[in-house]
């Protein structure tokens, strides 16, 4: 398993949870950006993001 760390010091190991969605909705919420969260690529982390990492998460998650 390949564990590694977002710029903000959270560990991942590549599997999505609700817990990402979690971390996303906080970045959205306090501006701060990890282009981790950032699925849609648009360099701001915000609720759109939250709800990709969701259904992602809802399907499986890898």
């Amino acid at each position: 398993m390949d564990v590694g760390r977002d710029n903000l010091g959270n560990f991942y190991d590549g599997t999505i949870t609700p817990a990402d969605v979690v971390l996303a909705l906080k970045l959205a919420v306090t501006g701060e950006y990890d282009p981790i969260g950032d699925v849609n690529d648009d360099h701001q982390i915000s609720s759109l993001d939250a709800l990709t990492i969701l259904q992602a998460a809802a399907v499986g998650g890898n």
